[in-house]
């Protein structure tokens, strides 16, 4: 195990495992599952020995004898390995079959074998024929973490390189700064056009809000800074920083082992961004009044990355999670993912969209109490001019994480190109639930276009 001392980034032994199914059609093989090492889990780099454990089935089983096959990927010498484990729960539940008598019963594998760091290929040789690949595994060293004072995680070697950010060595040149204020040009002129209000709520990172959590001292000018210092009071940017700052306790408003804030924090920045919007807020703070929350153990996005995982008491809204009650909802992960509700008792009798990040989905806990239809569109507060020109709002929110700045959004943003990338990539419970949806697809009403862009998506 590594040292966690507080203060110290975490992780040096850990590595992430990262399996890529390769093509085996054409061999017989009807299903496959690698149990472990298992995709975007953590092991310890330290250890002698890792757990390879599996199952395979056959259209028709071979008559010649079957081994599972592990190499190296810096090596062509390959060691065999026999199916030794009876596996009636993958012929009960992947072929809906008796187990008992099944030819197919002993389909299973578990051994222990050297942990090669370099990663390594799996797949079954018949016979003395050429192994057949099934996959590559890899162990890759994943995002670390930092233990502040009180166990508090931060992010730690991430790509958007955080602690550079807070520490000032990470800031925005020139043309950086250009396409920010290009973006934010941008969404004034667009908002004018279609009549609505806007807003740019920008969710600090936690070491933002609490720096006597974090073991950095804060730079004197930052990336947030410099976004801050270039918006106009036109361009309605919610620094949510000061405002959950002056929430008591502030440690309310984030998550021990996450990176993102807790429901409280979302509210809050929801509040902030409201007047911008051109609606009451005191209607909001009387609805909100009345929430009820409770703790619950969270292992969060900072404690899975620690051996053992890590959790804390986290703060929720009472409440179904974010997309319950959603008219329309892909489904998919992270960029592309839309969302839409509509609510006809609603505060406001007003359409929002909203452009996010990670850090809207707790806002729509609010948000989809307060407006009669909101639409939501995960893209870092990318805009689809066309979804804009659609829905035609009366409120344009969007939203983008801390760490996410040293990027800016921009007006080009394509959803249904979005949504192509990830279903190439579907699980296949993804893509029947994609099928689910077109099936039950209307014929009339403003959701027909994100049900036509799905649609497309599927067939390129």
């Amino acid at each position: 195990m590594t040292t966690q001392e507080s203060g110290h980034s975490v992780g040096e032994r850990l590595r992430t495992v990262k399996v890529r199914r390769l093509d085996f059609a054409r061999h017989g093989i009807r299903r496959w599952a690698l149990d472990a090492p298992a995709n975007e889990r953590l092991v310890d780099a330290g250890a002698a020995a890792i757990l390879l454990q599996g199952w395979l089935l056959w259209d028709v089983p071979p008559d010649q004898p079957v081994h599972v096959v592990v190499a190296r990927l810096d090596d062509a010498e390959a060691r065999l390995l026999a199916f030794n484990c009876k596996r009636p729960d993958v012929i009960e539940r992947v072929l809906l079959e008796q187990a008992v008598g099944h030819p197919q019963l002993c389909c299973g594998f578990a051994w222990r074998i050297p942990l090669p760091l370099e990663g390594f290929r799996l797949g079954i040789q018949v016979g003395q024929s050429l192994p057949v690949w099934l996959a590559e595994v890899e162990f890759v060293t994943p995002m670390q973490v930092i233990v502040g004072p009180e166990n508090w995680l931060f992010l730690d070697n991430d790509t958007n390189r955080s602690v550079d950010q807070y520490t000032g060595k990470r800031l925005l040149d020139a043309d950086e700064l250009h396409r920010w204020s290009a973006y934010l040009a941008g969404c004034r002129t667009l908002a004018t056009r279609v009549g609505a209000r806007h807003a740019l709520v920008l969710a600090p990172s936690k070491e933002e809000v609490l720096p006597h959590r974090y073991p950095y001292k804060r730079a004197h000018i930052t990336v947030l800074d410099q976004v801050c210092t270039l918006a106009q009071p036109e361009d309605h940017v919610v620094n949510a920083a000061p405002v959950l700052a002056a929430h008591k306790p502030p440690e309310a408003c984030f998550k021990v082992t996450d990176t993102h804030w807790s429901d409280r924090g979302a509210m809050l920045a929801t509040l902030a961004a409201l007047p911008h919007l051109g609606v009451d807020v005191a209607q909001a703070r009387a609805l909100f009044s009345h929430d009820a929350y409770e703790a619950v153990n969270e292992v969060g996005d900072l404690g899975c990355k620690l051996l053992p995982a890590r959790s804390a008491p986290t703060e929720f809204l009472k409440c179904p999670v974010p997309e319950a009650g959603a008219s329309f909802d892909n489904r998919l992960p992270n960029i592309g993912r839309t969302l839409v509700f509509e609510n006809e008792g609603a505060v406001y009798q007003r359409r929002l969209l909203l452009f996010g990040a990670s850090s809207s989905y707790p806002m729509l806990k609010y948000l989809k109490r307060l407006f009669q239809r909101v639409v939501f569109v995960h893209s870092a507060a990318q805009v689809d001019v066309r979804v804009v020109e659609h829905e035609q709002p009366n409120a344009l929110l969007l939203q983008s994480n801390g760490r996410f700045l040293v990027q800016a959004p921009h007006l080009h943003f394509v959803l249904q190109h979005a949504m192509q990338t990830k279903l190439a990539e579907a699980s296949p419970a993804l893509r029947q639930h994609v099928r689910v949806l077109l099936d039950a697809a209307p014929t009339e009403g403003p959701n027909v276009l994100y049900h036509q862009m799905l649609a497309k998506a599927t067939k390129n």
